[in-house]
């Protein structure tokens, strides 16, 4: 993909018009009894475009939100993409913003906020990624996807002074993208696409597509809520007919269950310490 192929598309999904912006995360997946591999229900996702952090200062200790004198701050560059998270990751830190700012929340059931998968049946799982909100103010993109950016030094991931190596403030993303897991009873067979039963390994992808990046920059001055902004285009979220077809170059779930994650990615059991690899499958 080139740097501006996003805003290139011809339609979206999403409530803006203007926004061909690509939001991903792995799929979740059940592991049935026979071992095969089941898509779990993906129901739909929300992004927040939030103003939490605020650009580095010398001495600056809490970012000045009062009234007026907030300086809002940046809206992506053109051509600008990064990750949250890390798909190899399979331990938590919680003293690590970036551990932190990767969740769950459990909806029904015995609810309750996780970091990684729940201890208990969740009737649907809102699995949640906040990504970095300061930025070097040069690159766009890095080879990690992530060294352009970083959180907050001061205050915490999602409130807080932007470090002096990242000194520029961006608007705040978060993802929620929800999955009915409440019709399995095995809890403990979940793993998501990149092979993670732990779901530490949850992360999230950005590419910047809104069409105009200066009514993005005054969203929040100009919308009159967050379903309602006119000068962004407001329209419902319906599935858009393909222009052209999706092609996967191998079966992923949608025609039944599958012997293999995609990628025939292997899962290590964190429980048992029991790996689930196949052996290569044909087509």
């Amino acid at each position: 993909m080139g740097p501006l192929d996003a805003t290139k598309a011809n339609e979206t999904t999403c409530n803006k018009a203007l926004d061909r912006s690509n939001y991903w995360v792995p799929q979740l997946y059940h592991q049935r009894a026979d071992k095969m591999w089941e898509l779990v229900e993906y129901r739909g996702s929300a992004v927040y475009y939030q103003l939490r952090a605020c650009d580095y200062a010398p001495g600056l200790k809490r970012c000045n939100y009062d009234g007026d004198n907030f300086t809002v701050p940046l809206a992506f560059p053109n051509g600008f993409r990064m990750v949250a998270g890390d798909p190899l990751r399979r331990v938590q830190n919680n003293s690590d913003y970036a551990h932190k700012a990767i969740h769950m929340n459990c909806i029904g059931g015995a609810g309750g906020e996780f970091y990684g998968f729940p201890p208990h049946k969740c009737d649907t799982a809102r699995w949640e990624v906040y990504f970095p909100s300061c930025w070097d103010g040069v690159n766009l993109d890095t080879p990690d996807h992530k060294s352009h950016v970083a959180y907050p030094a001061i205050g915490d991931f999602n409130f807080g002074v932007c470090p002096e190596s990242h000194p520029k403030a961006i608007f705040s993303l978060f993802y929620e993208f929800y999955y009915t897991t409440g019709v399995y009873n095995d809890i403990d067979r979940f793993a998501f696409a990149n092979g993670d039963p732990t779901g530490y390994g949850f992360h999230g992808d950005f590419v910047m597509g809104w069409t105009d990046r200066d009514l993005l920059q005054t969203a929040h001055r100009d919308c009159l809520g967050p379903a309602d902004c006119p000068k962004l285009g407001n329209q419902g979220q319906v599935k858009r007919p393909l222009i052209y077809p999706a092609i996967f170059e191998e079966e992923i779930g949608l025609n039944g269950p599958i012997p293999a994650l995609p990628g025939n990615n292997p899962v290590v059991w964190p429980h048992t310490g029991e790996v689930i690899a196949s052996s290569h499958h044909h087509h």
